[in-house]
């Protein structure tokens, strides 16, 4: 996170930069995409991770348990099949958020494995990775308006 407030303090004193700010991660970057929704809620108004992995642990520093500094808006997306995901991190996740009454979107993608969004490599799914990216430029641009 300490990277990420480097990046947001260089981002603030650039002139074409806005205050809002919109993340994306994938696979081991999702954990961080929601602890930085968490760590800068004033910076963070959107947030997209796509099966990322490790959101929920049980270690003091999950980023699931920043749920309740979350500001911005979150949307989650993950593979039907996916080892690297375990079994409680959708219902896990989807409480904390609920608790600390975050506006989210967790979604399933029918018919995908882990790493679906990238056409080199075999996961890819064409269907999935085009509905990803209408989801997250409509996150942000409702989003990161000023």
């Amino acid at each position: 996170m300490r990277d990420t407030g480097g990046m947001l303090d260089y981002l603030a004193g650039e002139p074409k930069a806005t205050e809002k700010t919109g993340v994306i991660g994938y696979c081991m970057s999702g954990q961080f995409v929601v602890a930085a929704a968490g760590s800068f809620p004033d910076r963070i108004a959107a947030a997209a991770s796509l099966y990322g992995v490790r959101i929920v642990t049980d270690q003091d520093d999950s980023p699931h348990k920043l749920a309740g500094k979350i500001k911005g808006e979150l949307y989650l997306g993950f593979a039907a099949h996916d080892p690297y995901v375990e079994e409680n991190v959708i219902p896990d996740l989807s409480a904390a958020l609920d608790a600390a009454g975050v506006t989210y979107v967790i979604e399933t993608h029918p018919d995908t494995e882990h790493g679906f969004c990238f056409p080199q490599r075999p996961a890819y799914s064409e269907p999935a990775a085009e509905r990803v990216w209408d989801i997250v430029f409509d996150l942000y641009a409702r989003r990161l308006k000023d």
